[in-house]
């Protein structure tokens, strides 16, 4: 098959497969969706948040 726009060719082992980037992106995007909805997720990045304040760092992680 032709590497079209959406395909990255598989330079390790099995070369020849390709992956559909855009399948990929899509899955991605899902897990982050789902994490991004979950309760608990806002809450470990809340405690993240403040344990970097704690340390000394100015890294903004949640709006």
């Amino acid at each position: 098959a032709a590497a079209g726009g959406n395909s990255v060719a598989d330079k390790g082992k099995g070369a020849g497969k390709e992956i559909d980037v855009s399948d990929v992106t899509r899955d991605i995007l899902a897990g982050i969706e789902t994490y991004v909805g979950d309760d608990s997720f806002h809450d470990m990045l809340s405690k993240l948040d403040k344990a970097i304040d704690e340390l000394g760092g100015d890294m903004l992680l949640a709006s």
